[in-house]
This record gives structure tokens, sequence and C-alpha cells, in this order.
């Protein structure tokens, strides 16, 4: 694990704010979670067959890639900020989507997810703006 890298992380976790009380999610982008990451239990940690970390990100990132995605985020869940402590946990990511639910389950199915459903905006940190015709969807392990 690249501790700069996991320190800038979670610098940038607190910078953006995130609330105990659940009512907003810190979010960030697909590099800056998985740059200097080699800890297989930040996201995915349930999966009884982890594809791996390389896989999580090219995955999520072909997804962020695609004409009808606008934007792919990962939610932090949990931040251990104690010295040589784990990688912050993302138990969620977020996309804005034009696509109906059975395509985007499609693009995730070699992930496992456990749930995906249509979330609004505000309850991010920072919040996207959604182009007309997109909606924000929730991906969750547990």
């Amino acid at each position: 694990m690249d501790q700069a890298k996991r320190a800038a992380l979670i610098a940038k976790i607190k910078a953006i704010g995130g609330s105990d009380e659940g009512d907003h999610e810190a979010v960030v982008g697909i590099e800056d979670f998985f740059e200097g990451n080699d800890d297989l239990g930040s996201i995915g940690a349930n999966l009884p067959q982890h594809p791996g970390l390389a896989r999580f990100r090219e995955v999520l990132s072909s997804i962020r890639d695609r004409a009808d995605v606008s934007d792919l985020v990962i939610a932090i869940w949990e931040v251990d900020d104690r010295e040589g402590g784990d990688w912050p946990y993302a138990e969620k990511v977020y996309l804005a989507t034009s696509e109906d639910d059975e395509a985007v389950e499609a693009w995730f199915q070699p992930l496992g997810p456990d749930e995906i459903w249509e979330v609004q905006p505000e309850t991010l940190r920072p919040s996207p703006e959604l182009e007309p015709g997109y909606r924000l969807l929730a991906v969750w392990w547990d």
C-alpha cells in the first residue's frame, strides 16, 4: 500500500466532508480510490470470489467511459486514519446514466454487487449534476 497516496486520499475525503448522520456521503474518483491501493478489503470485501482490485478498477473505468454514463464515483463508507491503518472502505459506487436497470445490472455482473437502486444527487458530496434523461444509481456490495 502506498502510504503517501493513502494519506492524500484521506485528506481529500476529510476536505470533502461527510455526515455521520447519513444525510450525505463523500465520493471520490476511480483514480483517487485505486492509485496505491492494494487492500482487497477496501471494496467488495464480502465477495466469496473477490475479482481483485485491478479487475474492479478495469470494470468501473469501462462503465464510467461509456457514452451513456456521465459519471461514476466511489462512496467512502469508513476512514481509518490511524498511522498504518487500512485503506478507506467503500461499499457503494454511484453512476449517472441514461440506460435502463437491466443494462446496468449486466455491466456490473463481473463484480457481483448485491443491489442497485436509484438515489437523489443531493445525497452525495460533491453532488453531481444530471444531464436531461439521466438518473443516479447506487451500486452496493454488502
